[in-house]
C-alpha cells in the first residue's frame, strides 16, 4: 500500500442469503448464490420456457399469437405446444431478453416508462435496450417460482390485480414477492451445456481459402493496430481483442490479401464501422461482432452514407464464418463486382434494411455458398443474388423479413435446399432470366411468392456437404451462429488447464513463468474450469493478459475465500493485480467467503488493483462486502463487465472507469455502492459511464459515501435502476460528509435517476473534462476506451 491514512471501515451487517438474484443466468455469465431450494428452478439463457402465473395458473403469451410489434401480453389458459406461450431466453449483456418463439419479438416495456401498471408488449428485438432486458430472481416466498425484473425500470412482470381470467393483462409493477409477480417456469428446450468453440476449415465454394495461415499471429485491441495489420502486404492472423470502435463513424477498414481476422472469445467486436477489401484474395473473417452504424435520419432506400458491415469488391476466395453483423446503415454484407469463391456460414445477420447483396456486375461468374446463416429482422436482400453463376443456399433460417427473402436475379442459377422461412414476405422467387430450384425447405407464418423456375446445378459435383433437417434449424442456428469461442481458426492451446491438457495446471504457475519487466505482451489463456487459490500478478510481471477461453466469463472462475478476519481487508483479495499493463478478459474473479462463519471481519475483497494501465473486459467480479479495491496507484478501465457486492464494494483512492458495466447491489436492505478515498490533489476518482445500476432492494441503495473527505465519483449517462434511493442517493461515512466530497451525476436515466437539491449535477460546461478518456489519460495519454 502507498503511505496514506487508513480510515476505519467498521463492521458491517451480514448480507441476507435467501433469495439472491441470479442475474443473466449461466450462459450470460452471471450466476450468483441462491438457496438450495431454489437453485435448480432457475431458467438459463439459451433455454426455452413456458411461464405460468402463480396467482392464476395462466400462461404468459402474446395475445392471439400476433406477429406485430406492439401486440400486448396477457395471461391466458395454457395450451400444450402453443409457441405463442413459449419464451426463449437470450443473453443480453449482463441480463437476458425474452423472445417469443412464435413471433421472434421481445418482451418490451412501452416507451421505457417506469409507470407501474403499464401493460407489457412485444417489440422487435433491438440490441442493448434496457427496456427489453430482464433479470431473473428466485422467489424467496415460493419454492420453484421466479420473478422477472426489468433492468430499465426495476419493475416486475405481474398479472394485473392477480386476475384469474384468461386474457388478463400482464403489466409491470413495483416489485413485491407476491403470487401475481411469481412465475413457474416449465422447460420446453433445455439450454445448451456449453457453446462449442469453432474449428475447421473453409468449405463450399471457399474451399482452399487459408487467409493468413502462412504468416504470424498478432493480437490487436486498438483501431491503429487493426488498420496496420489488416492492410499489410504480409500474411497475418489478426486476433481482435475486445471492442475496437471505428473513427470516423462509419469508416471501413481496408483488408489486404492473405489475412485472417478473428475475434477472440465471444467479445471481439468492431463497432461503428466495417471491413472492406478491393481487388484482394484469400481472406477469412471469423468470430467477430460487427455492429452499429445505423442512422435513423438517413433514408433506408436512398442512402447518403453507405456504411456496410462487410464489403468485398472483386475479391477471390473469402470465408465469412460465425460472425454477428447487426444494425449497419447500408448493407450488412455486400459481395460486389465479380467477387467469387465465397462461403458465408454460421453467421447471425440482422436488424437492418439490407442483409446480403451480391452482384453489381454484368458478368455471370460468381460462385457463392451460403449455409447455416440466421438472417432476421431485415427488409430486403436476404440475399439478392444477381448474376451468380452458381449460388448454393442451404440450411439458412430467415425470420421476420418484410420485403423479400431469397431472390434469384439476372443470370443467376440458384439451388435452395432445406432452409426455414418464418414470418417472411415473398420467401423465394426468380426474376429476369434467373433460375431457382428449391427442395426440402419449410415455410411457416409467411406470405407471398414461393416460386421456382428452370434447372440449376448439383452442388455435390463441386464439394461435399451434409444437409440438416429444415425443421431443426431455429434451435440449431440460434445456439450456434455468431461468435462461439476463443479457439476459432487459431489452433490455440490453453496455457492453463486444470485437467493437465495445458502447459500449466494453475494460473499462478503460468504467471510465475512469464518474463519479468517485459515490454511485450504475454498472453496466458485459461481453459474452462474453477481454479481455487490466490492469484498474484506482481509488479515485476508487466504486460500480462489473463484470458478465459470459455463461451462466457462464467466458464473460467478464479475463486478463494479469505477475509479481513484473518488477513485484513487489503490482504483478503482473491486476485492481486500489480503489474503495469495487466489485462483480464472473459473470466470470473470471486471471493466466496462465507460471512456466517465469523461475527467479525466480513470484508472480503475479490480483486485488489494496484496496477497502472489495467484493463478488464467482459469480466465478472463477485463478492459481498468489498468486491473491488482500486488502490491509489491504480489506473483501470473496466468495460462490458459485471460487479456485485453489498456495502462499499467499489472502493479506494485510485482511478477507475466502469464503462457499459452492470453494477449490482445485492443486499436485501441495500447499501452504499462506492467508498472513494480519492486524494485531494487528484482530479479524478471513479467514473461510471453508460453503465447500469441494479439491486435486490427497491429504493434502498446509495451511490456512495466518502471514505476520504475529497472522494470523487461521477455517474454519467448511466441507467440507475429502482434500487437507488432517490430521496438521498449519497450518504456520510466516518465523519466525512457527502456534501464536501466531489460527488456528481450527469444525464442519468431510469427510475433511480433524479436532479434534486441532494443530487449534485455536473455542469454541462464541464462535461468535456470528465470523459472516460480524460479520467484515464494521466501524464502519458493512455486511451484504452472502446
Amino acid at each position: 500500500m502507498p503511505a496514506q491514512p487508513t480510515p476505519s471501515r467498521g463492521r458491517r451487517r451480514p448480507s441476507w442469503r435467501a433469495g439472491l438474484v441470479a442475474l443473466a443466468l449461466t450462459a450470460a455469465g452471471l450466476v450468483v448464490p441462491t438457496t438450495a431450494a431454489h437453485a435448480a428452478d432457475l431458467p438459463a439463457a439459451g433455454g426455452t420456457y413456458v411461464l405460468r402465473s402463480a396467482a392464476s395458473g395462466k400462461c404468459l403469451e402474446v395475445a392471439g399469437g400476433s406477429t406485430a410489434s406492439g401486440a400486448l401480453l396477457t395471461a391466458a389458459s395454457c395450451a400444450t405446444g402453443a409457441t405463442r406461450q413459449q419464451w426463449r431466453l437470450e443473453a443480453q449483456g449482463t441480463a437476458v431478453r425474452m423472445v417469443n418463439v412464435a413471433t421472434g419479438r421481445c418482451v418490451d416495456v412501452p416507451g421505457a416508462t417506469s409507470t407501474s401498471g403499464t401493460q407489457l408488449q412485444q417489440w422487435g428485438c433491438a440490441g442493448a435496450q434496457t427496456n427489453q432486458a430482464w433479470t431473473v430472481q428466485a422467489s424467496a416466498a415460493a419454492s420453484g417460482k421466479v420473478r422477472l425484473t426489468s433492468v430499465g425500470t426495476a419493475r416486475c412482470v405481474s398479472v394485473k390485480d392477480g386476475s384469474t381470467a384468461s386474457g388478463a393483462p400482464v403489466v409491470q409493477e413495483t416489485c413485491s414477492d407476491v403470487a401475481r409477480m411469481q412465475w413457474t417456469p416449465t422447460t420446453v428446450v433445455a439450454p445448451p451445456a456449453a457453446t462449442v468453440p469453432v474449428t475447421g476449415a473453409a468449405d463450399g465454394f471457399a474451399t482452399g481459402t487459408t487467409g493468413g495461415a502462412a504468416g504470424a499471429t498478432v493480437t490487436v485491441s486498438t483501431l491503429a493496430d487493426l488498420k496496420k495489420y489488416a492492410a499489410a502486404t504480409e500474411p497475418y492472423v489478426i486476433q481482435v481483442s475486445g471492442t475496437i470502435t471505428v473513427a470516423p463513424f462509419g469508416d471501413m477498414i481496408s483488408v489486404g490479401s492473405n489475412k485472417t481476422i478473428v475475434g477472440l472469445g465471444t467479445t471481439g467486436t468492431i463497432a461503428n464501422g466495417g471491413l472492406r477489401a478491393v481487388n484482394q484474395k484469400n481472406i477469412i473473417i471469423r468470430n467477430l461482432t460487427i455492429r452499429d452504424t445505423r442512422m435513423t435520419d438517413d433514408d433506408p432506400d436512398d442512402k447518403t452514407y453507405d456504411y456496410d458491415g462487410i464489403r468485398l469488391d472483386t475479391v477471390t476466395n473469402a470465408w465469412i464464418d460465425h460472425n454477428r453483423i447487426v444494425r449497419m446503415n447500408d448493407g450488412l454484407v455486400d459481395l460486389r463486382k465479380d467477387t467469387t469463391n465465397v462461403t458465408l456460414s454460421w453467421n447471425e445477420i440482422g436488424e437492418g434494411n439490407k442483409a446480403i447483396g451480391i452482384g453489381w456486375t454484368t458478368n455471370v461468374t460468381a460462385r457463392i455458398t451460403m449455409h447455416h446463416n440466421w438472417i432476421h429482422d431485415t427488409n430486403q436482400r436476404n440475399p439478392s443474388m444477381d448474376n451468380a453463376q452458381y449460388a448454393h443456399l442451404y440450411n439458412n433460417w430467415l425470420q421476420n423479413i418484410t420485403s423479400y427473402g431469397n431472390l434469384s436475379r439476372g443470370g443467376t442459377k440458384m439451388l435452395l435446399e432445406n432452409s426455414y422461412f418464418q414470418n417472411v414476405k415473398n420467401p423465394y422467387y426468380p426474376t429476369d432470366s434467373a433460375t431457382l430450384v428449391q427442395r426440402g425447405s419449410v415455410v411457416t407464418g409467411s406470405s407471398g411468392r414461393q416460386e421456382t423456375r428452370g434447372t440449376a446445378f448439383e452442388a455435390s459435383t463441386f464439394y461435399p456437404y451434409t444437409l440438416d433437417k429444415a425443421s431443426d434449424l431455429p434451435a440449431l442456428l440460434r445456439a450456434k451462429t455468431g461468435p462461439q469461442g476463443s479457439t476459432v481458426g487459431t489452433g490455440q492451446k490453453a496455457t492453463v488447464a486444470a485437467d493437465g491438457t495445458g502447459t500449466y495446471t494453475t494460473v499462478q504457475a503460468a504467471i510465475d513463468a512469464a518474463p519479468s519487466n517485459s515490454s511485450t505482451r504475454t498472453v496466458i489463456t485459461v481453459a474452462p474450469g474453477t481454479y481455487r487459490g490466490v492469484v498474484t500478478v506482481p509488479s515485476t510481471k508487466t504486460n500480462i493478459t489473463l484470458r478465459g477461453l470459455g463461451a462466457s466469463p462464467a466458464d473460467v472462475r478464479i475463486a478463494y475465500g479469505n477475509s479481513a478476519a484473518t488477513h485484513g481487508t487489503f490482504n483478503s483479495a482473491t486476485a492481486f493485480l500489480d503489474g503495469k499493463g495487466v489485462e483480464v478478459e472473459n473470466l470470473t474473479i470471486a471471493n466466496d467467503f462465507d460471512e456466517t462463519t465469523t461475527a467479525d471481519g466480513h470484508q472480503a475483497v475479490a480483486l485488489h488493483l494496484k496496477a497502472d494501465r489495467a484493463v478488464l473486459r467482459n469480466v465478472r467480479l463477485l463478492g459481498d462486502q468489498d468486491t473491488l479495491l482500486v488502490n491509489e496507484t491504480a489506473r483501470a478501465y473496466v468495460v462490458d463487465s459485471y460487479v456485485e457486492g453489498t456495502v462499499d464494494f467499489i472502493f479506494g483512492g485510485g482511478v477507475a472507469v466502469l464503462h457499459r458495466t452492470t453494477v449490482n447491489s445485492k443486499r436485501s436492505t441495500g447499501g452504499p455502492i462506492t467508498a472513494a478515498s480519492t486524494p485531494a490533489t487528484r482530479q479524478y476518482g471513479f467514473l461510471f459511464y453508460q453503465s447500469t445500476i441494479t439491486g435486490s432492494a427497491t429504493n434502498a441503495s446509495t451511490l456512495g459515501r466518502p471514505w476520504r473527505p475529497d472522494g470523487q465519483v461521477l455517474f454519467r449517462e448511466s441507467t440507475l435502476g429502482g434500487t437507488v434511493r432517490t430521496s438521498q442517493p449519497w450518504t456520510d461515512m466516518s465523519g466525512n460528509t457527502w456534501q464536501k466530497a466531489r460527488f456528481a451525476e450527469y444525464k442519468n436515466t431510469g427510475p433511480g435517476a433524479g436532479t434534486g437539491t441532494n443530487r449534485p449535477q455536473l455542469a454541462a460546461a464541464d462535461a468535456a473534462r470528465y470523459t472516460p478518456q480524460a479520467y484515464l489519460a494521466g501524464s502519458d495519454g493512455w486511451n484504452p476506451v472502446g
